[in-house]
């Protein structure tokens, strides 16, 4: 299973938990502050320990996360990792347009502005950048969890939720009918 820390700026949560549902459904572990920091945790350490326990490092770019105090401490702290051959690998999304950090102008970035500017239709607009970060992460998209939890369901569980639901309309219809539910529960088994 890959994993990802995800460094951004407060004022891009909305589309960072959008990002960590979807990487999620791709079976990719995400680091999030939000959901791994709790009262009185040390902020430095508990990042710090993310940061060596995760293979990919995925900051947010955006002019907020540019100008963020705590991003940059959480790029030191993966730069020197990586300094140190601890092989996190650095995997940019580009969220809004901005000046990019000087370490990261020869990175290749994942474009998601596009999600930033629709007004509808976002799902549609994170699709393919979506794809190709899973894909950067080491992660192959037609095999995953997703897919193939789509094709199970269009398969073989159609015809057993056809089933489930056909047993409680006979189960409404003896209690409406006030017929013996034994019946009902006998012809279910």
């Amino acid at each position: 299973m890959s994993s990802i820390f995800i460094c951004h700026s407060s004022t891009d949560k909305p589309f960072v938990r959008t990002l960590k549902s979807r990487l999620s459904s791709y079976d990719v572990a995400v680091w999030v502050d939000e959901d791994e920091i709790r009262g009185g945790d040390s902020l430095i350490g508990t990042i710090s320990d993310a940061i060596e326990k995760m293979e990919y490092l995925g900051i947010v770019l955006s002019p907020n996360a540019v100008r963020s105090k705590w991003v940059k401490e959480e790029l030191e702290l993966a730069l020197t990792n990586q300094i140190s051959d601890r092989h996190i690998r650095v995997v940019p999304p580009l969220l809004r347009q901005c000046e990019l950090p000087s370490f990261l102008k020869g990175k290749m970035y994942i474009d998601f502005s596009e999600w930033s500017r629709h007004r509808k239709n976002k799902a549609d607009a994170l699709h393919e950048p979506i794809q190709a970060l899973v894909r950067a992460i080491g992660v192959d998209p037609r095999n995953s969890e997703r897919y193939s939890g789509r094709r199970m369901i269009t398969r073989g569980m159609l015809q057993r939720v056809i089933e489930d639901h056909l047993w409680f309309i006979r189960l409404e219809w003896a209690f409406i009918r006030r017929v013996d539910i034994g019946f009902c529960v006998r012809r279910r088994f």
